[in-house]
């Protein structure tokens, strides 16, 4: 009668947590030496009212942010004697609810006056225990749960697998929803519930289960049109056609009726849906390629272990360094790990390539990069002449961690990200437009409407006719064209195939009477500024000559035209974008001018030069860093350099409408040097006509 009676209560405390939600259930630790679990009883004590604190929740990355309720359960309380919940940082108590009854309990995190004001990421455990002298209570761990919200969201193959914690039941079953029985009376319903979800382009429905056949029939409901359909024959693999899932717009049930007593139990719960996803085209996944076997006197293809989202030793390939197996990676630059935990993959690679089936190969331990591990592959290759992977484990002995995947980078690609599908977007398509990076999407593997985002407004995505919207409408080659190409100063750009731009659209501030430089990938419009190319250099003088043409990919010297608007925009009409190639560059003598469509940052060491507020600088301290942003170019001195340089713009009758600087190795700053008009520095008793900051001036 007492089992029945926490069943129940925990029936209750279910229904009580509302739709949508997805349960954690607790794991009982050891206690404190002033507290004691019986597991047979359920029944936890405590003598001192300190030191008896037990573990049910442990965290480790910040995991309790992701929750809003705390749920528990508890009987045969001794009345007076307080019982506790601790939120703790470590061995620090952070907030602590006290209880002085049994019953149902929930704390919702967001409105505890004890946790409303903590930081959720900070609880490294939730521990349960005594707020008295001494005391005893009943706690079902079946009944003790954290909440969070659940997450509708399908993987690249298209599937969601619900988490079966989140099933809803009613009197006539019962369940247990960490192992999946469930048993019917010959009567019942268990559900799960949605927040509205658009679930138009789900086509299947399959529950797994072992036992006896319980159910009857299923249903879908949906907040707009109801009942959409009752599947009978297809209840545990039901394929909606296309007709009910135009009004699946709004769904907020799955049921399942029982009508047959017994026990089944639930192995999986899974929705198959048509989706988006995107592949990051830098990366090959590992499992792509070809493995080899040593097999007696002959290598042969095998099927190689591949260990990935489960906490084990071996990840990929052999465990061992004995060279009889591997896979060949020597046309990537980087073998890349994905794991979230603090590991240090150990790979294994092959030093004698002569592929006899003998020797040991190289340990290699993987670098920490962000959320991946990497070896650099050319390295491999510089010191064994190819890059035979044998295998991938952790670096500790029989020390278990968890690898979401293994893939192969290669730098030559064309394009950052492709995206391809149609339906539901994955996480990996939210993930791919989130990089800010990423300047190349290619989508013509879309077969259905999308709208896609990217953070780097310079982004490109390469679309069939008619299937990709943009909130601003720009940046989107269809069939070699882009209606409307605008460029945002500051973001980075990289073509990957030519194009023509329809309308072409770059702006960026410059002041009249101030020199700057450019660099587009169109060819710009002339009228509003002077672009001028380097022409020669003769010691610290650097000379430009007016580009009536000017091209893309190619550096310039520029500034506002005699008459000309400052902050104007540079534009081109029928514009052809090459694929981007910066790396010619323009060079007279000693220097040479290169553009960049990327932040590009140098060290001292770099013989770099640029322009700001007309004012060379050249970086030479040690360890400085000089930056340079996209759409603008930089001068590279191929030795030394002049300590001063000046700009010199032929066909001026002034034959020096010049900013000229001496090399600053200090912070950057609006100088005041004083030049006269031969660009030579004079000291401030000099008079005559003089240039301050690129600004003529008479002295007198």
């Amino acid at each position: 009668m007492k089992q029945k009676l926490l069943i129940t209560t925990l029936l209750l405390t279910l229904f009580c947590t509302g739709a949508w939600a997805t349960k954690t259930y607790a794991t009982f630790g050891d206690p404190a030496k002033e507290g004691s679990w019986d597991s047979s009883t359920n029944t936890y004590s405590w003598t001192q009212s300190y030191s008896n604190l037990m573990p049910i929740f442990t965290f480790s990355n910040g995991e309790l942010a992701n929750y809003t309720e705390l749920h528990l359960t508890t009987s045969n309380y001794n009345d007076g004697q307080p019982y506790r919940v601790c939120f703790m940082n470590g061995s620090n108590a952070v907030a602590t609810i006290s209880f002085y009854s049994a019953g149902d309990k929930t704390l919702v995190f967001s409105t505890k006056d004890e946790t409303k004001n903590i930081d959720l990421s900070t609880i490294t455990s939730i521990q349960f225990g005594g707020a008295s002298a001494s005391g005893s209570i009943t706690v079902d761990p079946t009944s003790v749960y954290l909440v969070k919200p659940m997450n509708v969201a399908f993987g690249d193959d298209g599937k969601f697998s619900v988490d079966l914690t989140d099933l809803d039941y009613d009197s006539n079953l019962t369940y247990n929803p960490q192992t999946g029985e469930m048993t019917s009376n010959g009567q019942g319903t268990f559900s799960i519930s949605f927040n509205n979800e658009d679930f138009t382009e789900v086509t299947n429905m399959t529950l797994t289960y072992t036992g006896d056949g319980i159910v009857q029939f299923f249903t879908i409901t949906d907040a707009v049109n109801g009942t959409l359909n009752t599947w009978y024959s297809s209840k545990y693999n039901c394929t909606p056609d296309a007709t009910i899932r135009a009004k699946a717009g709004s769904v907020t049930k799955y049921a399942w009726n029982c009508n047959v007593a017994g026990t089944m139990t639930i192995k999986s719960i899974v929705l198959t849906a048509n989706v988006v996803s995107a592949t990051n085209a830098h990366e090959t996944n590992i499992a792509s390629l070809p493995y080899y076997k040593w097999s007696g006197s002959t290598w042969n293809t095998a099927t190689p272990s591949i260990n990935l989202n489960t906490a084990t030793d071996t990840y990929y390939g052999s465990g061992s360094s004995d060279q009889k197996e591997y896979v060949d990676v020597s046309a990537y630059d980087e073998l890349r790990i994905y794991s979230a935990d603090n590991n240090v993959p150990r790979c294994f690679f092959m030093q004698n390539t002569t592929l006899d089936g003998t020797g040991t190969g190289a340990t290699i331990n993987a670098t920490k990069n962000g959320d991946y591990y990497y070896v650099d592959l050319n390295s491999v290759k510089t010191e064994y002449s190819v890059a035979y992977l044998i295998g991938i484990k952790s670096a500790g002995w029989n020390q278990k961690y968890t690898v979401s995947s293994i893939v192969l980078y290669s730098s030559d690609a064309d394009g950052d990200y492709s995206i391809s599908g149609s339906g539901i977007m994955t996480s990996s398509v939210t993930a791919a437009l989130a990089d800010e990076s990423a300047t190349y999407y290619n989508a013509s593997g879309l077969t259905g409407a999308a709208t896609l985002n990217p953070a780097n407004p310079n982004a490109l995505i390469v679309a069939p006719a008619g299937l990709v919207t943009r909130d601003d409408n720009k940046n989107i080659v269809v069939d070699g064209t882009c209606a409307n190409l605008v460029l945002t100063d500051g973001y980075p750009f990289k073509n990957f195939a030519e194009f023509t731009a329809t309308s072409a659209t770059y702006t960026r501030s410059l002041a009249t009477g101030k020199y700057g430089t450019i660099c587009l990938p169109f060819a710009p419009g002339t009228g509003n500024y002077k672009f001028m190319t380097l022409a020669s250099a003769d010691g610290g003088v650097l000379s430009f000559a007016e580009e009536a043409s000017p091209k893309a990919d190619t550096p310039y010297l520029y500034r506002v035209a005699d008459g000309g608007t400052e902050s104007a925009a540079i534009t081109a009409s029928s514009a052809t974008v090459p694929a981007t190639d910066l790396a010619a560059g323009t060079t007279a003598a000693d220097y040479t001018m290169k553009g960049t469509y990327e932040t590009t940052e140098f060290g001292s060491t770099d013989g770099i030069y640029f322009i700001k507020n007309n004012t060379f600088y050249h970086f030479a301290a040690e360890g400085s860093k000089l930056t340079v942003k996209p759409f603008r170019a930089y001068f590279q001195a191929a030795s030394a350099g002049a300590k001063e340089l000046t700009i010199e713009e032929l066909g001026e009758e002034t034959g020096v409408e010049s900013i000229s600087s001496t090399v600053r190795s200090e912070e950057l700053g609006v100088r005041s040097d004083v030049y006269n008009l031969s660009g030579v520095k004079v000291g401030s008793d000099y008079k005559g006509i003089v240039i301050v900051n690129g600004r003529k001036e008479i002295r007198k």
